[in-house]
């Protein structure tokens, strides 16, 4: 694997780790358990930017690695993507929604009992 792949992979990685953190910070109310989330995260990221580090001699091998001017941006992979996001965006949407017909669905049965 070449060393800008390498980079973008581990880029790819810190960006995973802060969605996923995100997430758990809307699910978990508590303010230790957010602190918990958080300092998880930091130091997921600290390696990350570690093993960066590391890969780069300390950004000294880097120069000019990210400034081809032949570059062509990969269609296929941003098309691959951004579905994915959507599909995630769609199923959180969907457990909204069955959550809230299932809220429904027992207060009617709250109410059928109750006559």
């Amino acid at each position: 694997m070449n060393l800008g792949r390498q980079i973008n992979n581990l880029l790819d990685d810190i960006l995973e780790i802060n969605r996923v953190r995100d997430d758990k910070l809307k699910k978990h109310r508590s303010k230790l358990e957010q602190e918990d989330i958080e300092d998880l995260s930091c130091g997921e990221i600290t390696r990350k930017e570690q093993e960066i580090n590391k890969a780069t001699n300390n950004g000294q091998n880097i120069r000019d690695i990210f400034t081809n001017d032949y570059y062509v941006n990969d269609m296929i992979q941003d098309r691959q993507l951004r579905a994915e996001e959507v599909k995630r965006e769609n199923d959180s949407k969907d457990h909204l929604v069955f959550d809230e017909r299932i809220a429904e669905l027992y207060s009617e049965l709250e109410d059928n009992s109750n006559n």
